[in-house]
């Protein structure tokens, strides 16, 4: 019975979508503002369909404007349906919407690698037994923020990026068994947290 209900709330909410919005920018802002409300409130079901529908939109306006500003609609609806998948655990249906963002940022700042998506690809791996995977994209994702950083104050958003970077490689290096490397990354990311307090 409450999956009927929340199907016919998703179709309302489609149906409330203004045939009068001033274009289709205005549409995908507001799937992305309802997938979003939808999955705070539980309904995972129903904010994958939103995201879907919000990543459809984005891809149209791809084809037709700036391909900046259209990577950027595309790339966060992927991240909030990634983070939809992410809430209920499935990080299987996450690791091919992490690569295709990658792909994304590539394409448009290729000089500038994108560490967040990185490390969360990494962590998608990670929980899905691909550690040599995961390992690969972490330290690469370190290497960007390690580059980025050196600019940044300390206590930056960085520190705490690198710190779940050295957190992620050293629980792949626990499951592999190789505990000194581990234990390494472990002293790493106690180095940075001690800084921060």
């Amino acid at each position: 019975m409450n999956k009927y209900i929340g199907l016919l709330i998703f179709c309302i909410h489609l149906t409330l979508i203004p045939a009068s919005a001033q274009n289709i920018n205005d549409q995908w802002k507001i799937l992305n503002k309802n997938a979003m409300a939808l999955e705070k409130s539980g309904e995972y079901g129903l904010a994958i369909l939103t995201n879907k529908q919000a990543i459809l939109i984005a891809r149209k306006t791809c084809q037709s404007t700036n391909k900046t500003h259209c990577s950027n609609e595309l790339r966060t609806s992927l991240s909030h349906l990634a983070s939809t998948y992410k809430a209920q655990g499935n990080y299987a249906e996450t690791i091919p919407i992490y690569e295709e963002m990658l792909k994304i940022w590539e394409e448009a700042v290729p000089s500038n690698p994108d560490a967040v998506t990185m490390k969360n690809l990494a962590d998608a791996y990670r929980t899905q037994g691909r550690h040599p995977e995961a390992e690969l994209i972490y330290l690469k994702s370190l290497k960007s923020i390690i580059n980025a950083s050196k600019t940044q104050p300390p206590g930056s958003f960085y520190d705490g990026l690198v710190i779940s970077i050295y957190r992620g490689l050293s629980a792949s290096y626990w499951v592999t068994e190789r505990e000194s490397e581990a234990e390494a990354m472990d002293r790493q990311a106690n180095r940075i947290k001690s800084k921060e307090n």
